[in-house]
């Protein structure tokens, strides 16, 4: 839907090693030059019904369950890369599967995590016990949280969405209140800023506003003392590399928030594309293990994510050059404290804690933003609590009808 550095980086490296191939890379909003994700997949699902759409899909803030279950999806079950568990994390391309199919591919993922003290978070694992870390932690501020009410959505939308497509009415009345609570509990203090709820789009008027980059959990901020806990998304070296004992005073630790749920770069290709095969020759291309490099190796912005692929997982988690080691650690020294690599037990945890993923987080531009701005009316007193569940339930039956229906 928007553009995407990772994105460009892997197309211009599959350029570069196959010159003899074009890509042409558009996005639904400044490609088609729409101001909205609805009108932009509109014009994306016309497209693709007509077999006019692209070979390959980054299917990131789009509804790709429905895609799968119309046929869109072409099942990718013969690219081998995908089964096999030796060299990349099966679990992650087992969560796309429908009826044994392989309908996406993700490329990269991320854990959503807690971060903080690590005598005080062990009994933080749902939202009733983050709820109560927070009341407990006076200062500095108790919790950074961006983006709280469709995150949480988002990551515990496996709670909300009944087996038999339902909805479940009651999770999203709880969740409403909790993000009600933290509202009203984490407000900023003179000098501190806290953007738990970016409600208004920068670029569009009064519309609402979803930023997935903005997930990344903030651990520098913890760290520098500026807060106690975060949560959000783990997918970066350096970061993890700062969950330690690295300054005075500090036990940092981190634990999944909540279990088995993950976020992810997804590809699929386009069943009536006439371009199948060199569309499976990209995707193989980015699950590589040389091209699964560019997580790690400082090409892409650091809020990028982990590889799936476990060759350069593994390269990731090997001891740096010293220059390197001194590198990272650097900003510690500059704070009073010291630095050291990973111990093989802490990889073992991220990596442990990764092989048991099975959830994909609910990432649907459409119905997130739906959400974000009934729920949005809800914590501004605009909207009693009723009226935002039902309004969300009503809009959830309405759209996943019509997108079972494309």
């Amino acid at each position: 839907l928007s553009n995407d550095d990772t994105i460009k980086k892997l197309i211009f490296d599959f350029q570069s090693s196959h010159p003899n191939v074009l890509l042409s890379y558009e996005t639904g909003m400044e490609s088609l030059g729409v101001k909205n994700e609805s009108d932009a997949i509109n014009i994306l699902n016309t497209e693709i019904m007509a077999g006019n759409g692209p070979d390959v899909l980054f299917l990131n803030g789009l509804p790709w369950n429905s895609y799968a279950k119309q046929g869109i999806l072409m099942d990718l079950s013969s690219i081998g890369l995908t089964q096999d568990a030796s060299k990349v994390f099966q679990n992650l391309f087992a969560a796309f599967q429908t009826q044994g199919k392989q309908f996406a591919a993700p490329i990269s993922f991320s854990i959503p995590v807690l971060v903080g003290e690590k005598g005080k978070i062990g009994q933080a694992s749902s939202l009733e016990g983050l709820l109560e870390l927070a009341k407990q932690t006076e200062h500095p501020a108790p919790l950074s949280a961006n983006n709280f009410l469709p995150y949480t959505f988002s990551i515990f939308w496996q709670e909300i969405q009944k087996g038999d497509g339902s909805k479940n009415k009651k999770k999203i009345a709880q969740l409403l209140e909790y993000a009600k609570t933290f509202d009203d509990l984490l407000q900023p203090q003179e000098g501190e800023i806290l953007d738990m709820f970016q409600a208004v789009s920068p670029n569009v008027e009064n519309a609402p506003y979803y930023d997935s980059v903005r997930h990344m959990v903030d651990i520098w901020d913890i760290v520098y003392g500026n807060t106690a806990s975060g949560i959000g998304y783990l997918g970066n070296i350096r970061d993890f590399t700062a969950i330690s004992d690295h300054m005075p005073g500090q036990n940092l630790s981190f634990l999944p928030f909540p279990e088995h749920v993950f976020t992810s770069l997804s590809a699929g290709i386009n069943s009536k594309s006439s371009q199948t095969d060199l569309a499976a020759k990209f995707l193989e291309f980015m699950l590589s293990e040389e091209e699964q490099m560019v997580f790690i190796d400082d090409s892409l912005p650091p809020s990028c994510a982990f590889p799936v692929n476990k060759g350069a997982w593994q390269a990731m988690a090997a001891k740096p050059s010293p220059k390197k080691l001194e590198e990272y650690g650097a900003i510690f020294q500059r704070l009073g404290g010291s630095f050291h690599w990973p111990s093989q037990e802490e990889f073992n945890q991220l990596e442990q804690m990764a092989s048991e993923l099975d959830t994909p987080a609910m990432e649907d531009t459409l119905i997130l933003s739906a959400i974000l701005d009934s729920g949005g009316a809800y914590l501004s007193g605009n909207k009693p609590l009723d009226g935002a569940v039902t309004e969300i339930s009503q809009m959830l039956e309405l759209y996943l009808a019509e997108s079972n229906a494309l």
